[in-house]
């Protein structure tokens, strides 16, 4: 009789990311330590950020969308004022995709370069850095790349 051996934590927890690879709202709640840490007394995204996030992975299903592969489009877009919560909104999105979908390339953009450098980038570090897997990863001022593949995350 042979038993196979325990599964890492990390192992665990990549086998959980992959049973909800194309639901990003329950990633949401699983890749951060809600009303922890910096997130102490946030209990969850807010429901607007999980309705948009639901509706991604409804797209991303009907798209076949794989991370790799083109696919059409998925265009997702929120007109508000401002501190609403946009940025994180990027930040849990991108961090999400990069934990679901180890090999996919993700294209960030913003109005302007000076947004993109001082507003959006920083935030999706940010919600990086908050992740449960944020030590797989590595970011600096212009990528964010998974520990020991950096060569084909560029």
């Amino acid at each position: 009789m042979s038993t196979s051996p325990a599964l890492s934590p990390d192992e665990e927890l990549l086998a959980l990311i992959a049973e909800h690879q194309y639901y990003p709202d329950r990633l949401a709640m699983i890749l951060w330590e809600w009303g922890e840490g910096e997130l102490a007394g946030i209990e969850a995204p807010d429901t607007w950020q999980l309705t948009e996030l639901r509706e991604l992975g409804e797209d991303m299903r009907a798209t076949g969308f794989n991370g790799v592969d083109s696919v059409r489009k998925i265009l997702r877009s929120v007109g508000s004022g401002r501190g609403i919560g946009k940025s994180a909104d990027v930040g849990m999105t991108v961090v999400i995709l990069l934990a679901a979908f180890p090999d996919a390339k993700i294209s960030v953009m913003a109005n302007s370069g000076d947004q993109l450098a001082n507003k959006t980038w920083p935030e999706i570090r940010k919600w990086l850095r908050r992740s449960i897997v944020a030590h797989w990863f590595e970011a600096n001022s212009s990528i964010i790349y998974r520990i020991g593949a950096r060569d084909s995350w560029f």
